[in-house]
């Protein structure tokens, strides 16, 4: 698990994080669910959470309220 995850590392250290250019505020936030149990966003890929991180650097909770 640990090669496949340096393996996704590698491939993306190159290019830009999705929150860069994809409309996260119009397609994702703009709508989203404000209930304790709505889910915003699933990571469902390999790596450590990078794009979970960018995002997350992106979007801090106190704007995506």
């Amino acid at each position: 698990m640990d090669n496949v995850n340096t393996l996704m590392e590698g491939v993306r250290s190159s290019r830009p994080a999705w929150a860069d250019w994809f409309p996260v505020q119009e397609r994702i936030l703009d709508d989203v669910k404000t209930e304790s149990d709505a889910v915003v966003l699933v990571d469902v890929a390999g790596g450590r959470g990078h794009d979970l991180e960018a995002f997350r650097a992106h979007f801090p909770k106190e704007e995506a309220n």
